[in-house]
């Protein structure tokens, strides 16, 4: 659909080659086509198809978002920001993990900022900082404030929601966490960008003793232990 419509502009047109994108078809929309590798990140080939389009060099550097900068930075930075809320059920981390995963984190001295987005998400968060003074429930925020929360932030842990890709953009540490979805060659764009698939995790009864009753079931394998373990590894403390 996005090739007709460029091709409905007023203007030359450039894409990518029919052995460049997984509908073929779309190639014979534009006037100018270019190859280009599909086995890199998305950001990249779209880097890569406007250097071509336009006749510049592509920087070989990894690309920056340019938007972090623009937040004002203060001292506090001793926060993490665990964006919990998504659209699809099946994709939310279990919220008894999400409890283990906040206590281990608290344990170790970290503060832990919670956005929500609706009520459901936000009687979500309270659950979650419920006797528990270091978990902080944020009041309603727009995109624009939330981004200055996270632009202050040690690091993120996330499900795949669009806070995931607007923390990478704010170059924060972030993992995020996928069940049902694959993040392919769309997942966090950045640096100290890490991702967790739970089908690549066996489930091991003796990790977590909650692990047989949590929901969505995809998730059973990927415990709060290993994720803990694992953000450790991007995360400075």
């Amino acid at each position: 659909s996005a090739a007709i419509v460029v091709r409905c502009a007023n203007g030359p047109s450039y894409g990518y080659d029919k052995g460049s994108i997984k509908e073929p078809l779309a190639s014979r929309f534009y006037q100018h086509v270019f190859q280009i590798d599909k086995n890199q990140h998305a950001i990249e080939r779209i880097r890569q198809l406007f250097a071509n389009a336009l006749s510049y060099p592509c920087p070989q550097r990894q690309g920056d978002f340019g938007v972090s900068e623009h937040f004002e930075r203060t001292d506090d930075d001793a926060y993490l920001v665990f964006n919990h809320g998504t659209t699809r059920v099946d994709k939310h981390y279990p919220e008894v993990y999400w409890q283990e995963l906040i206590s281990k984190a608290t344990d170790q001295g970290w503060n832990i900022k919670l956005p929500w987005g609706n009520e459901k998400e936000r009687s979500r968060a309270q659950l979650f900082a419920k006797n528990n003074d270091k978990v902080q429930v944020l009041s309603k925020m727009s995109l624009c404030e939330i981004s200055q929360i996270i632009a202050n932030a040690a690091g993120c842990i996330s499900v795949d929601t669009g806070l995931s890709h607007l923390s990478a953009a704010l170059n924060k540490p972030n993992l995020t966490l996928f069940g049902p979805t694959d993040p392919g060659l769309v997942g966090g764009y950045g640096n100290n960008q890490k991702v967790l698939l739970a089908s690549d995790y066996q489930l091991e009864m003796k990790d977590s003793s909650c692990a047989a009753s949590v929901e969505p079931a995809v998730f059973q394998p990927l415990n709060p232990s290993i994720v803990w373990e694992e953000f450790s590894t991007i995360i400075d403390k």
